[in-house]
């Protein structure tokens, strides 16, 4: 019987100067040790938690408090002064952490087999129906038209919309409902990944962000 798929993570990296980061430094003048210590319990709870997020209620709020070993009222004022650091976020009810969900990306889409085995299934369809229009095209003596329509798919290539393409990211950073999201992810597919990353001329910590946020994307589509 096959293993469940996790949708979160055992393990994290800790940076060895993160106290010594100006918004973790603000967070300890204010809070102390105890600010430093629920920081560090609320990083290891979102990464153990499914899609490295926890749901902010009164509720589960107080349940945490024994855990932490502190008062329910500290905890929320922990990481409302965390919010307004930008540490945490809070998404539809869901507290997390943008830059621990990054780094933790590649532990769930390793898991998800679907999203990456469907991108990779998409170029070998796109292969298959390159190749066959050359053989018909060889087949019926058709050379000039063939021609003519790789010109016109390179033509199509070149002039993708560097606007359109920072207006497609700039909406998918603040899209929140489901159809909103999967419309503007079509589009970015339509467009393909390779040309969106070369019009935004990416580099490999921007690349590495824009799956990080594809991927926060997708879970708000899958738990819709």
């Amino acid at each position: 019987m096959a293993r469940p798929i996790k949708h979160n993570a055992d393990y994290f990296s800790h940076d060895t100067e993160m106290r010594n980061d100006i918004k973790i430094k603000a967070l300890r003048r204010k809070f102390n040790h105890l600010g430093y210590s629920v920081w560090i319990m609320l990083l290891e709870l979102l990464a153990s938690n499914e899609y490295f997020e926890y749901e902010w209620n009164e509720l589960n709020i107080e349940l945490l408090a024994p855990d932490f070993d502190c008062d329910a009222d500290e905890i929320k004022s922990i990481v409302e002064y965390c919010i307004k650091l930008n540490l945490l976020q809070i998404t539809n009810g869901y507290l997390h952490c943008e830059k621990l969900t990054i780094r933790l990306e590649d532990t769930v889409l390793l898991r998800r087999k679907g999203y990456c085995n469907n991108n990779a299934k998409r170029n070998q369809l796109k292969d298959i129906n390159v190749n066959n229009n050359e053989v018909n095209d060889n087949i019926n003596g058709q050379s000039k038209v063939k021609e003519s329509k790789v010109n016109k798919i390179e033509v199509k290539q070149t002039k993708v919309n560097k606007n359109k393409v920072e207006e497609l990211i700039a909406e998918l950073f603040t899209a929140d409902k489901p159809s909103d999201i999967e419309n503007i992810l079509n589009d970015l597919e339509d467009v393909g990944w390779s040309n969106v990353y070369s019009v935004l001329d990416a580099t490999e910590d921007m690349k590495k962000k824009l799956r990080g946020l594809v991927q926060n994307k997708q879970i708000i589509l899958e738990t819709a």
